[in-house]
């Protein structure tokens, strides 16, 4: 989907009656999500995303591979060739349980992730920028505060051994319930 198709859906006005919509009057994308009528605002369901299965089948086939190379490795190399598997295998056991418990939420209170780098949370009024960061093997969901702290989600992912190919309509999904909360929070002031 285009940026620009992207903006046009946010600010769209409609007629009752075609699809959802805020006290004050902006249209709500489908995809989000169906919010529903609370005390004469329109509350948005929170979004949660988690590592696909697919994506934890390929870290854990690399990290039995790595086990099995540092017992087999450690045998018939010796103590260097088992120091450099073991180490390697303790990586990718790290990575493969950081990504089991790897969670996003998204509520309007604020974003709330634990992944790789640790649980970290802030309310959508501190958020200055979510946008794609790509890296050598990886692509990641940065969040950068209006202090200039930088996050990245700890799901979704892609990269490596852990392929997601909707992670575009995941960070869509994502700006678009930080747009309507940052709304939310504006409209109540």
């Amino acid at each position: 989907m285009s940026s620009c198709l992207r903006l046009r859906l946010y600010s769209l006005k409609f007629s009752p009656g075609r699809g959802s919509e805020r006290a004050s009057g902006v249209r709500f994308p489908m995809w989000l999500g169906s919010p529903h009528k609370e005390d004469d605002r329109f509350i948005m369901p929170d979004l949660r995303f988690t590592i696909e299965r697919s994506q934890l089948r390929g870290l854990g086939i690399l990290t039995a591979s790595v086990l099995a190379l540092a017992a087999v490795g450690g045998r018939a190399q010796g103590l260097a060739s088992l120091i450099g598997f073991g180490g390697g295998a303790l990586v990718c056991l790290y990575a493969l349980i950081a990504y089991l418990l790897a969670v996003t939420e998204c509520t309007p209170a604020g974003i709330r992730t634990r992944g790789l780098g640790g649980p970290r949370r802030c309310s959508w009024s501190e958020v200055a920028d979510i946008s794609l960061r790509y890296g050598p093997r990886s692509v990641l969901i940065a969040v950068t505060t209006t202090h200039g702290r930088r996050f990245w989600l700890g799901a979704p992912v892609d990269g490596g051994v852990m392929r997601d190919p909707e992670i575009d309509r995941k960070l869509a999904r994502i700006q678009a319930y930080w747009r309507w909360a940052a709304a939310e929070q504006e409209s109540r002031t």
